[in-house]
């Protein structure tokens, strides 16, 4: 009889093939220095063409705060997302 696939199959395929994507990031925010991030968040961010419009710019602030935050603590995160990885390709592989 064959087995059934499942919605939780499904999430664990999906985790245990981002874990190596997560790994990546991990590793770039953990390793790079600010100046190198900074440079990189720079070139990303130029636009293509057309009018940036704010829609909302009360959340936009609010993202932006919130970003600020995270890169003052860039490394923490960077670890947590390595542990997190790890984790997920540990446990969840059979």
């Amino acid at each position: 009889m064959p087995e059934e696939i499942t919605f939780f199959d499904i999430v664990r395929l999906v985790l245990i093939w981002t874990s190596p994507l997560i790994l990546i990031n991990g590793l770039i925010l953990f390793f790079t220095t600010p100046k190198a991030y900074t440079k990189l968040e720079n070139i990303l961010d130029k636009e293509i063409g057309g009018l940036r419009k704010k829609i909302i710019p009360r959340l936009e602030i609010n993202i932006e705060s919130f970003h600020a935050w995270l890169l003052t603590r860039k490394r923490t995160v960077g670890l947590i997302c390595v542990i997190f990885s790890i984790m997920i390709f540990l446990f969840l592989t059979k």
